[in-house]
């Protein structure tokens, strides 16, 4: 089991639309809780009590909690308004899949979120159950005989991903691929997310899974836009081989004319000018898929 997994198998409260919840802060793990209230203690300040810089962290903070616990309703002319009697908790979502079956780990940085949706029930009981299989073969998502269930968001993690797998080899098995969240949260904007000036425990547990990838000769992705945030705190993962990057800088996409290895990336001017680029981005494409094996594997 990945450390990432080992970590959120503590996360034992399903998240509920709630007072309660949002007041307890449940919507955080537990530890990362306790970390918070005890490295940043004003964040759990009354705002009239803080001042400065901390003050500014204070309200990020606060509209942060507004995001992951849903607390937004949309006016008649689609703009935001917080509204307190309008809950809606979003579950966590730091991976997807399982590192003992993956071939691919994909490095993302934190769930998205949008006040025009949130996500049902079901669709929140699946998240939250991902976090908490025992048995190694699931389908990390929602899938039905190996197929995705094209629903919202979940058909995100198909359309970009595991289609283009699919259209090379035939058939790509849900497990074959695991999606780490560098925050693993929901929020608005990335930026949400910078105001934290150190690692939250849910973090380091998913910057240990990332070495973990590398000690088991994982091929793995990141976003070219956003691979700074992974190589600050795994400067090693700059010099391994199968590190590979996204090239749409609007969304991450396993197409192969969007994806390429890091050492390529680097120098893709010099090998446009050479005329070189479209033949090397095949070479990669062909490397990044050749250790998938299509293996029919029935869901326990």
């Amino acid at each position: 089991m990945s450390s990432v997994q080992a970590f959120w198998k503590d996360y034992t409260t399903f998240p509920e639309n709630t007072h309660d919840h949002v007041k307890q802060y449940r919507a955080f793990h537990p530890t990362d809780l306790k970390y918070l209230k005890e490295y940043y203690p004003h964040f759990f300040t009354d705002i009239v009590n803080v001042k400065g810089r901390k003050l500014q962290e204070r309200l990020k903070f606060e509209q942060h909690l507004y995001q992951v616990n849903g607390m937004y309703v949309l006016d008649k002319n689609n703009q935001m308004v917080k509204d307190k009697d309008h809950i809606h908790i979003w579950v966590p979502e730091p991976y997807g899949g399982n590192l003992e079956q993956a071939k691919i780990l994909i490095l993302l940085v934190n769930p998205s979120f949008h006040p025009k949706y949130h996500p049902t029930e079901y669709e929140k009981r699946v998240l939250f159950n991902n976090m908490h299989r025992e048995l190694p073969n699931f389908a990390p998502i929602d899938f039905v005989d190996g197929k995705a269930v094209h629903d919202k968001h979940f058909k995100w993690y198909y359309h970009y991903m595991y289609q283009h797998i699919e259209q090379e080899i035939g058939y790509f098995h849900p497990n074959q691929l695991f999606s780490l969240e560098y925050f693993p949260y929901t929020s608005y904007s990335r930026d949400d997310v910078t105001f934290y000036n150190a690692l939250l425990p849910s973090q380091i547990a998913a910057i240990q899974t990332v070495k973990e990838a590398m000690d088991k000769g994982l091929t793995i992705i990141a976003r070219s836009t956003d691979r700074t945030r992974w190589l600050s705190h795994i400067p090693e993962l700059a010099q391994y081989d199968k590190l590979f990057v996204f090239t749409n800088f609007k969304q991450p996409s396993l197409h192969p004319d969007e994806v390429m290895r890091y050492e390529t990336y680097r120098k893709k001017e010099i090998l446009t000018l050479k005329g070189m680029i479209k033949e090397v981005r095949r070479k990669e494409w062909e490397m990044l898929i050749q250790d998938i094996v299509p293996e029919k594997i029935g869901f326990t």
